[in-house]
């Protein structure tokens, strides 16, 4: 399963990420991820991930904030030189186009998280699980360790806030 962003198109003035960020904030709702890109002239995008999508969805509405949903797909890789490289390398070499990618840093040593947007999900899912690629589900991920990696099942929710959260 892919993982849900919420994205808000903002005109690039000062004040615009404060105005998305307070709101939520002020009604509890904890942002595992943010990124904002300039496009066009004066509009930026802001892509989040929060682990109360529904809440968030709700806050944004009451506000009159408009947003749209994207599917996105969370890796979790080594954080090592060249690691992420190996995973462009294999998406490369199957001919998969990346819309876009950012990471988000964990608490955790030896650990990044790299968020993607993909023209094909289903095709980069095939390679990335094929290779054994961490990918950050509903149900399960590989709980990795410098030394080490097991397998186990785990709540996204809960993974989320064990790396990214301490």
């Amino acid at each position: 399963m892919l993982i849900k962003e919420l994205v808000v198109t903002l005109k690039n003035m000062p004040g615009q990420l404060y105005k998305v960020v307070s709101a939520l904030s002020d009604q509890g709702i904890d942002l595992k991820a943010v990124t904002c890109t300039m496009y066009g002239k004066d509009k930026t995008k802001v892509k989040l991930i929060s682990m109360n999508l529904d809440d968030a969805k709700l806050v944004l509405r009451d506000r009159k904030i408009e947003f749209v949903e994207n599917e996105v797909i969370i890796i979790d890789v080594e954080d090592k030189p060249g690691e992420l490289a190996r995973v462009l390398k294999l998406l490369s070499e199957a001919e998969i186009n990346i819309e876009y990618v950012y990471t988000t840093l964990t608490y955790l040593p030896c650990r990044v998280l790299a968020v993607f947007d993909f023209t094909d999900p289903g095709k980069a899912l095939e390679v990335l699980k094929k290779n054994q690629i961490t990918v950050v589900t509903d149900h399960t991920v590989l709980k990795s360790s410098c030394d080490g990696n097991i397998y186990v099942e785990r709540d996204i929710r809960e993974y989320l806030t064990t790396v990214i959260t301490p």
